[in-house]
């Protein structure tokens, strides 16, 4: 956004801040690390600026004219609102998203914890807390952000997805196995 309004450069403003802080221009040159002659350069922009004095010099310092005074507390209350901004916006950046997701404790460990890092690369922004547990989380009372659940579960003002179709596999040792499968095969027989 371009704004047609014209104002001195933030190292001229600056400049003036510290030395009324100071009371100095030579002060004020230390604790910017610059020389004494770019501090009073850099006022002088701003004297030009606003067409009158903002310091009265005398002796070995400087204190701020009435217009001064007026210019530094609104120059001032600017910079703690640009800062004020800027701090927003980086905490804002740098807070990670927290989601508390409740899942089986059987599916975090053998689906979930497997791919957890694999998610902290795609998402570096996201804190996921897992509540592993068997009951239903109650999304409303803010137990948890995001529930993953077996079977076709619906509650009030939520909304399901189907994450994966389950496949189920009969595991036994093969004695049992044989077992299994010749009681299969007499029922098989007997719905003929």
């Amino acid at each position: 956004m371009h704004s047609s309004i014209s104002l001195p450069p933030l190292d001229a403003l600056t400049a003036v801040l510290t030395a009324a802080r100071l009371g100095s221009f030579s002060a004020a040159a230390v604790d910017l690390g610059i020389t004494h002659g770019s501090v009073s350069r850099r006022v002088h922009v701003v004297e030009s600026w606003l067409g009158t004095s903002v310091f009265v010099r005398h002796g070995r310092g400087v204190r701020l004219t009435p217009a001064g005074e007026h210019l530094s507390r609104h120059v001032e209350s600017a910079f703690a609102q640009i800062a004020q901004v800027a701090t927003d916006l980086r905490s804002a950046r740098a807070t990670p998203s927290r989601i508390r997701v409740s899942v089986l404790p059987s599916f975090a460990r053998l689906w979930l914890m497997p791919r957890l890092a694999t998610l902290q690369r795609a998402f570096p922004r996201l804190l996921l807390h897992v509540i592993p547990e068997h009951r239903i989380a109650n999304l409303d009372a803010g137990d948890a952000d995001l529930a993953i659940r077996f079977g076709s579960v619906h509650m009030p003002g939520t909304e399901a997805r189907l994450l994966m179709k389950e496949r189920l596999f009969a595991v036994a040792t093969p004695k049992l196995a044989n077992v299994v499968q010749t009681c299969g095969r007499r029922l098989s027989a007997a719905r003929r």
